[in-house]
């Protein structure tokens, strides 16, 4: 494969994959179904919903973490469960995680340095001396002391905690970083300045995101392009501004409407987006409308004829613009 090629391969494709967990013995979920997504080398992908609607779940199929039911996760052009031990080895390096929980995702018996040098003495990246020097680097890059060090995680803050996790995750010198609501248990402060992080690290060392959060104001703010998904299926795609500018999918156009604004006369006077029922989860999803048919029918404000007659398949309106919404050709 030549260079070109190379460079215009995504760094990250996912092909019709499908995760299912048994539940009982009689009953199966689907956790994700039927996704498809690239990632290019470079960019950072949001990806938004509601509680339980899947993104976790991606999160840790893309890694190799969750197993896969079908369909494909390839890394670099390799399919992610076909590498050989060498390319499996490289890609646990090249591809790290921030998980959401500072608290479960730290040993607790382990001080800071031995967590975040675990890593970089499996890969070999180094003498003590130097491995000592690089997590006194990367405590002071995620905004830690170096006495930090030699403390245990309990005697942290979670948002403290969370800035290990970070420092760990880029321990390795990763290509690749799926954050999994990386500031979910931080202060509004604190977030603000782990996001700044983050950014600036894009920038300097050319990390690629895939950022995963249910905060869609923070989502805009990062991405480059926007995953919105219901259900276990991605109902909608689009470059970031063009997703808040012009949302096609109703579950989006709710979403959105959700975000306060911080004027409280705009706030008063905005109109929400209100679906019908409580919120779905993929245990309570009962398939009645058939294969193939919208999970939002039984919540959504504009079904029209077409919700029962059409497929539920992403369709490029505008350029880079998807959405599996029947009636998004029309104004909904």
């Amino acid at each position: 494969m030549n260079d070109e090629s190379m460079n215009d391969m995504p760094l990250v494709k996912i092909d019709k994959l499908c995760v299912d967990f048994q539940i009982t013995r009689a009953r199966t979920l689907r956790a994700l179904d039927d996704v498809s997504l690239t990632i290019k080398n470079g960019e950072t992908v949001g990806l938004v919903g509601e509680s339980g609607c899947g993104k976790t779940t991606l999160g840790r199929a893309v890694k190799g973490l969750s197993p896969i039911t079908s369909g494909s996760v390839e890394y670099r052009g390799v399919a992610i469960n076909k590498m050989t031990p060498v390319q499996r080895e490289n890609f646990t390096k090249d591809a790290q995680m921030i998980f959401q929980d500072p608290y479960s995702s730290l040993d607790p018996r382990m001080t800071v340095r031995e967590i975040i040098k675990e890593g970089m003495k499996a890969h070999n990246m180094g003498s003590r001396a130097k491995l000592h020097e690089r997590v006194d680097e990367l405590l002071e890059l995620v905004g830690l002391n170096r006495e930090h060090a030699n403390r245990f995680p309990h005697e942290f803050s979670g948002g403290q905690r969370q800035r290990v996790g970070i420092a760990r995750a880029l321990a390795l010198d990763p290509a690749f970083l799926i954050c999994d609501e990386p500031t979910s248990a931080l202060d509004v402060s604190i977030q603000a300045q782990i996001i700044t992080l983050l950014k600036n690290l894009r920038k300097r060392i050319g990390l690629t995101f895939l950022f995963i959060s249910h905060d869609m104001a923070m989502v805009k703010y990062v991405s480059d392009r926007i995953v919105v998904m219901y259900l276990g299926k991605i109902v909608e795609i689009a470059p970031s501004e063009s997703l808040y500018e012009n949302p096609l999918h109703p579950y989006t156009r709710s979403l959105i409407s959700s975000i306060q604004v911080a004027d409280p006369i705009i706030e008063a006077s905005r109109q929400r987006v209100r679906l019908k029922g409580d919120i779905s989860n993929q245990l309570s999803y009962q398939p009645e409308l058939g294969v193939g048919k919208c999970k939002l029918l039984p919540r959504c404000p504009y079904v029209t004829e077409a919700c029962y007659t059409c497929e539920a398949e992403l369709v490029e309106y505008e350029r880079g613009h998807f959405s599996s919404c029947a009636a998004a050709s029309k104004k909904i």
